[in-house]
């Protein structure tokens, strides 16, 4: 290709997309470092949420406590409330010192920053408090929960920085959890009101309505949006006591109603055209018809009695109070027994009224009680409830703590992608630089092949294949440094200046053009008389034949290519240093040395030809297998260089650099980088299946892969690392001799032992320069 060529066509088919690709790469390196930005506001909102929701649990608590102290009139709870009150204080603390600290103040939010005012409405609670402790609040539900919604308000802006579909999982299941939570504190709050009054409003009903149907309709939403895992958790805990302990508690409210319609059908029992009426009718006028309805209808008092006394978690108090009732009629009963013998034996109606005395008051008034009292016992529903409420809190610290861990993952995640990004860049302008160094090259070569191509003896021949003679042009035999007068003109004479070793192509090549009726071009080399080696091109096409179709007359060229040949080679030489430098890269990032590098590529040079490899493919091995390690750039340093063991998450992210130098070389269509990429993704593979990435067995693993791994072992062993001391050689062999099999395909150790001798003299050609 002429030089003018090659200076248009780099520009356009090289540097021109490479260029697009670097303004590409720089456009996504932007954008993965401004996610990662986000992702640290979003972990700095995480921690407020954190405290806050915190400090909500204990609100919570204060706020059931301070509504069942108000109810009971200060009898109840006041330990706990002092007690919850500290635990309160210590929480606002909490809050405060983090939005007044200096971490807090480097978050930037794309909203309105929370700040200390927002604690500003906590500043009168004491005052608040002494007004409780004094009895002179009627009630506290509301200014806790006014506060509480505040702090909720600040906390449900969260969503705005979840800035993928798994943060935003979390998020919306963390908010759920919460407004879970705080309705059944209200709920705390108002029950444990209900219980220390002892009676049930239609409004406060009807707002316990509420708060139960509103904790349904967000478990329904947690639940459809939520992680498997936290549903489960969630699922988990509802068949805990505290919940069962809840709904039965619940019931109580719910039953005052079923228990209010029990007592209207026993007020109309005993009420007008009921018992009593029937009863005094019947002493009046002693007629039958009165004493058989009382007698039916004592009958259904004492069923519906016992209806009332059926309902679950029915109190001894309202047992008490039902048998005074039933006292009162089991009187009247035996007052119609009384009044009946009398009329018989004939006595006077005013006589048997002044007779049968009774007292109707006592079962008025338990009637009455029934009908506006609630039972139930405040301390258990403060103590069931708080324990349902705090299960809550277990899984809503569950969910942040997901939260947190997953942003964290995700900005490591980013670090990684970013830092590959970063490496892509390099590796671009290190091409863009070395096609523009290759250019360079080339152009200030220009007039050195121009001269050479001037010099270069080329010309034509003329070979008559039956008579086995060749005409040369004066040119050629320029070329072969004979004189035209004494040369033998004959194809064996020529043959005798081809190169030894590429004689059979020659052969081959001249075969081939007599076969195939077209223009053949092949290369290869010459040794002239003052035993100078050249590269020459020849092209030959048969131009006649006979007429049975043999071959008459070839004719072609013979051009000397030898500084085109060594040019090309330079080239080559060039990208070899480009890919070795690549690779060296790779290692210093672990502090290993470019010789470790050199090592380990000779070393798989040397194994795949004792398996049987070409010079050819072994020799596309050695310059592929220094990119092996290429992954350890996306490799945090604090990892890559830790001088103790790793743990077991470090581990799992020191395992990702074999795909990560994968896909950096994947996309490739050039041979060795194609070759590179299969030996960085398999070379930590181990032949029963025990390695990584895939878990790949035995010669599922490809044979470069398994190469390099047994080269790469044998290296890293005899060489001192941050983590470990280097081996002696007898400790490596014996290493590598139990391992065979297990971890190294046994054919390789086989090979590897066979030609030890070759290994170590590779080992002390490069050792390490300290």
């Amino acid at each position: 290709m002429k030089i003018i060529e090659i200076k248009k066509k780099v520009p356009k088919f090289l540097i021109l997309p490479l260029i697009v690709l670097l303004i590409l790469s720089i456009y996504s390196g932007l954008d993965k470092y401004q996610e990662k930005e986000q992702l640290v506001v979003l972990k700095g909102y995480i921690v407020f949420s954190k405290l806050a929701t915190d400090l909500i649990h204990e609100l919570q608590k204060e706020r059931g406590l301070s509504s069942g102290f108000l109810a009971s009139g200060g009898k109840s709870f006041t330990d706990e409330l002092n007690k919850q009150r500290d635990l309160t204080d210590i929480k606002i603390q909490l809050l405060n010192k983090h939005l007044d600290s200096e971490e807090y103040e480097k978050c930037k939010f794309p909203f309105e920053k929370p700040t200390k005012e927002l604690l500003e409405p906590l500043k009168d609670i004491g005052k608040f408090r002494a007004n409780i402790d004094k009895l002179l609040v009627s009630d506290v539900i509301d200014y806790y929960t006014n506060y509480i919604n505040i702090l909720l308000k600040h906390i449900n802006m969260i969503i705005a920085l979840a800035n993928d579909g798994e943060h935003a999982i979390l998020v919306e299941s963390y908010i759920a959890i919460m407004d879970i939570k705080e309705k059944a504190g209200i709920e705390r709050a108002l029950i444990n009101k209900i219980f220390g009054l002892g009676h049930l409003s239609n409004y406060e009903l009807y707002k316990f309505g509420e708060l139960v149907a509103a904790q349904e309709i967000y478990l329904k939403h947690f639940k459809r949006i939520a992680k498997k895992e936290h549903i489960e958790m969630f699922n988990t805990k509802e068949v805990e006591d505290s919940f069962k302990e809840v709904e039965e508690d619940r019931n109580i409210i719910y039953e005052k109603t079923d228990k209010n319609s029990v007592l209207t059908e026993i007020k109309e029992l005993i009420g007008y055209g009921g018992l009593i009426h029937n009863f005094k009718n019947y002493v009046i006028r002693g007629e039958d018809k009165y004493a058989q309805n009382f007698q039916k209808q004592y009958s259904e008092l004492e069923i519906i009695i016992n209806k009332y006394k059926a309902f679950k978690g029915i109190t001894v108090e309202e047992i008490q109070q039902l048998e005074i009732i039933q006292n009162l009629f089991a009187q009247y009963f035996n007052g119609m027994q009384m009044a009946m013998e009398a009329y018989a034996k004939g006595t006077t109606a005013l006589a048997i009224d002044k007779l049968i005395k009774l007292n109707d008051y006592p079962a008025i008034d338990a009637f009455n009680h029934l009908k506006t009292n609630i039972y139930g016992s405040q301390q258990n529903w403060f103590k069931h409830s708080t324990h349902k409420i705090n299960l809550l809190k277990k899984i809503e610290n569950k969910i942040v703590s997901d939260l947190m861990v997953f942003t964290d993952e995700r900005k490591i995640e980013l670090f990684i992608q970013l830092v590959i990004q970063i490496l892509i860049l390099i590796i671009i302008l290190l091409i863009i630089i070395s096609s523009f160094i290759v250019l360079k090259q080339l152009l200030d070569s220009r007039k050195m092949l121009s001269r050479a191509q001037k010099n270069t003896k080329s010309g034509s021949f003329e070979y008559y294949v039956e008579e086995n003679i060749i005409f040369w042009s004066d040119e050629q035999y320029k070329l072969l440094q004979v004189d035209k007068n004494t040369f033998n003109l004959t194809i064996e004479s020529f043959m005798e200046f081809v190169h030894p070793d590429d004689l059979q192509i020659f052969k081959d090549n001249l075969e081939l053009s007599i076969k195939s009726k077209k223009i053949t071009f092949f290369e290869y080399r010459i040794v002239l008389p003052d035993k100078t080696v050249i590269h020459v091109r020849s092209s030959s096409e048969v131009t006649k034949y006979t007429s049975s179709g043999k071959p008459l007359v070839i004719v072609g060229t013979i051009t000397d290519i030898s500084d085109s040949k060594k040019l090309e080679q330079e080239i080559i030489d060039t990208q070899k240093d480009v890919i070795f430098t690549m690779g060296a890269i790779g290692e210093s990032r672990s502090r290993e040395t470019g010789q470790h590098v050199k090592r380990v590529a000779e070393y798989s040079k040397l194994l795949y030809l004792s398996s049987g490899a070409t010079e050819e493919e072994a020799e596309l091995l050695r310059m592929a297998s220094p990119m092996h390690d290429i992954g350890k750039i996306g490799i945090p340093d604090s990892i890559l260089n830790k001088p103790g063991k790793l743990t077991p998450e470090e581990w799992e992210i020191m395992q990702t650099h074999a795909e990560l130098g994968y896909d950096m070389l994947k996309s490739s269509n050039r041979d060795i980088l194609k070759l590179a990429a299969t030996v960085a993704l398999t070379h930590h593979e181990k032949y029963d299946g025990g390695g990584y990435p895939k878990g790949l067995v035995g010669e599922n693993i490809p044979l470069v892969g398994r190469i390099t791994a047994l080269a790469d072992v044998f290296d890293a062993l005899g060489s001192e690392r941050c983590y470990k001391k280097a081996w002696e050689l007898e400790e490596i062999l014996e290493y590598i001799k139990l391992k065979r099999g297990t971890q190294f395909d046994p054919k390789l150790v086989d090979h590897f032992l066979k030609n030890l001798d070759k290994f170590l003299e590779i080992r002390d050609k490069y050792k390490d320069i300290i």
